[in-house]
């Protein structure tokens, strides 16, 4: 999905949002049939254009998924990615902790999102009592389910926070807009590892999906050593195990002043060792940006923070749900 693009998607109230939505779904081959009773119906648009649609029933703290549709030409630009994303957000926002959905198409594609199948007699009997399943959709149409999902903390150091162009270029916020994930930016320039380690305890009781930890640049430009900044990421990683979060860890980038980036490169293959032995998720970024992406030989520069944000999509999108800790890592 290209960056610059607008996306705004909103409640369905607008009598032409919901033609629009009738229309969607009978070109895409989706029941219509109880779209009326369906209490959060949502039109996506990019660019002002209605391209989108996705619909959330609730039912105490459960909530059926449906009514996902795109566009057929704008499809494999991640506008159903971004739906879904959102979709999960809102529902637990609104109170859910799981999500239900039927379909008889699109398996794969729920299921690269952190979606599992579900047996129908395991659906709370109130999710089972919905149109959906009573009647619009067949007996044959298969039921995934995930848990909604909350938010991704990223902790980190001025690189995190998106210095010097501000938190809006950050890669947490390009990786928000671009997949429609709520990314919560804790970064803040200055900070050593084991000051970022200690703000990660009050970050971690919000009790995110994932939690990314990227820190170790200032920690070697004021002399520390690779095993300090090390023990910060061990520490961060059992954290997390602790809270029953899900660990991601980010080799720091690369600096390009000679003794401080040896103990980065000490640092980064640390990373990758500890990321390994520990199961966690692994973001690495130092291998990710030249000294061309970093004109301050500290700090990427736009392009480089945009690096970064793909190199997230690439290595941990899709987010997977709490279900055995899944993550795709690099």
């Amino acid at each position: 999905m290209h960056i610059k693009m607008e996306i705004e998607l909103r409640l369905a109230h607008d009598p032409k949002d919901r033609e629009f939505v009738h229309a969607l779904l009978r070109t895409s081959n989706l029941v219509t049939e109880g779209l009326e009773h369906v209490q959060h119906l949502y039109v996506l648009l990019v660019d002002g254009e209605r391209l989108g649609s996705a619909g959330l029933s609730l039912y105490g703290s459960c909530a059926l998924l449906r009514s996902v549709a795109v566009a057929e030409v704008k499809r494999g630009m991640g506008l159903g990615e971004y739906l879904v994303n959102r979709m999960g957000y809102a529902a637990h926002t609104l109170g859910a902790n799981r999500i239900y959905l039927l379909t008889t198409t699109a398996g794969g594609f729920f299921e690269q999102l952190g979606f599992r199948p579900c047996d129908r007699t395991q659906v709370p009997e109130a999710v089972r009592e919905d149109v959906e399943f009573r009647s619009a959709c067949p007996a044959s149409a298969c039921v995934y389910t995930a848990s909604a999902r909350r938010h991704i903390v990223c902790l980190g150091d001025s690189i995190t926070e998106g210095y010097p162009w501000g938190p809006g270029s950050s890669w947490p916020a390009l990786v928000a807009r671009m997949r429609g994930l709520p990314m919560l930016n804790m970064g803040v320039c200055g900070e050593l590892s084991k000051e970022v380690l200690k703000r990660a305890e009050v970050c971690l009781e919000r009790r995110p999906d994932y939690a990314v930890f990227c820190a170790g640049t200032n920690d070697a430009y004021v002399g520390l050593s690779a095993t300090d900044i090390l023990e910060s990421y061990r520490r961060f990683s059992v954290l997390c195990r602790m809270m029953d979060v899900c660990c991601v860890l980010a080799t720091p980038t690369r600096v390009f002043d000679a003794g401080p980036d040896r103990v980065i490169q000490d640092v980064a293959d640390g990373v990758r060792r500890l990321a390994a032995r520990e199961g966690t998720g692994l973001l690495d970024f130092n291998r990710l940006l030249t000294r061309r992406h970093i004109p301050d030989a500290v700090h990427p520069s736009s392009e480089g923070y945009m690096l970064m944000a793909h190199a997230v999509e690439r290595a941990t999108f899709p987010f997977r749900q709490r279900q055995g800790r899944e993550l795709s890592s690099t």
